[in-house]
């Protein structure tokens, strides 16, 4: 038998607990799977037992949340459909829960298993859950908003860390940052052209400037080649998908994204708790989260003179990039804490294990 078919699914504390599966097929060291890894540390739910249904298959991603003491189980795209439905017959959840796009094809087989209650995030980890019951879609269930942790991401309390290769970080530099997937949905050449453009305009600033750009894909490549053939490689770090997030983040004086769609949330909410300013599309899922004048801009356009525009006003007054990201933080303090995501997620959870009982 398939040892995933015999995983210690019943506890000795709760044999008869309500199961809740959450699916996660974002890569590690994600805003996804750092954010549900928080949420589920600060479930306030004793009478349930959560598992993580890791779709990707990496064994490395499952190993962080056990670390804190969540229950996983890996299953990658080499298992079979047939496979796939074994592993939820068996378990027999009350809920299951997918939280990204990755996930969301094992929804089909959630609801052929005779799951009572599905739901799927849209965009992130929390905001907009769409429930299904038996099959039949309902409206939105509830508008969660997204949860960030604010001791673990902070402002910097002194110099940047000396991060990136020799010569990147000084004590003059203006670093312009992002957490992105470097594909299509997030897609980064605008930044990168941009920051190419206010390297050779000759601002005051232009010679502190520096770019970083953390997390990996197909386009990042294509942009180290830009850089290169700019002659900014020098000022310019790719690091590729990074753990060590928190403290990349308290190097940055401005953060930026050009993606239109949902994904980036909670990078975008790690960025404001960090006390970064936000510069986002005024087109993107994101801009309610940006208050233009106050915690950062909103970009009329992504092209790259747009986006250069945007970061040449902030240079041009540097006090006002400060206490804008001053303001960002109070926002994610205010509107996004990890504790009130968690509750309202347990709400949710409750209120729909008690209906299943009537």
């Amino acid at each position: 038998m398939e040892p995933y078919l015999n995983f210690p699914l019943a506890s000795a504390r709760l044999p008869d607990a309500p199961l809740l599966v959450h699916a996660l097929g974002a890569p590690r060291f994600s805003g996804r799977s750092t954010g549900l890894r928080h949420m589920l540390m600060q479930s306030s739910l004793a009478h349930v037992r959560h598992l993580v249904l890791v779709t990707s298959g990496d064994a490395g991603l499952a190993g962080d949340f056990r670390e804190v003491g969540i229950a996983t189980c890996v299953c990658g795209k080499q298992r079979s459909w047939w496979r796939r439905w074994q592993i939820l017959r068996a378990w027999r959840p009350a809920l299951f829960h997918s939280h990204d796009r990755r996930s969301l094809p094992w929804q089909s087989l959630a609801a052929l298993s005779g799951v009572p209650w599905r739901l799927h995030a849209e965009g992130s980890v929390s905001g907009w859950a769409r429930m299904c019951v038996h099959g039949h879609a309902s409206r939105e269930a509830a508008n969660i908003p997204s949860g960030v942790d604010s001791l673990q991401f902070h402002p910097r309390l002194g110099p940047p860390a000396r991060v990136g290769p020799p010569g990147f970080m000084n004590e003059h530099g203006i670093v312009i940052g992002s957490v992105a997937s470097f594909d299509a949905r997030q897609d980064v050449r605008p930044l990168v052209q941009a920051f190419i453009q206010l390297c050779h305009l000759g601002l005051p600033l232009s010679e502190h400037l520096r770019l970083l750009i953390v997390g990996d894909g197909e386009q990042r490549h294509a942009c180290l080649d830009m850089l290169t053939q700019a002659a900014c490689s020098h000022r310019a770090w790719l690091p590729g998908l990074r753990k060590d997030v928190p403290q990349l983040l308290r190097c940055m004086d401005l953060f930026l994204s050009t993606a239109a769609g949902p994904s980036g949330e909670t990078a975008l909410l790690e960025a404001m708790a960090t006390g970064l300013p936000l510069i986002v599309p005024k087109a993107s899922a994101h801009a309610h989260l940006v208050e233009p004048g106050e915690s950062g801009a909103l970009l009329g356009a992504t092209d790259s003179s747009h986006v250069a525009a945007a970061i040449a006003a902030y240079l041009q007054r540097p006090e006002l990039m400060r206490q804008h990201g001053r303001q960002a933080r109070q926002l994610a303090i205010a509107r996004h804490s990890l504790q009130s995501t968690a509750a309202a997620h347990a709400q949710l959870y409750d209120a729909l294990l008690a209906a299943s009982r009537v």
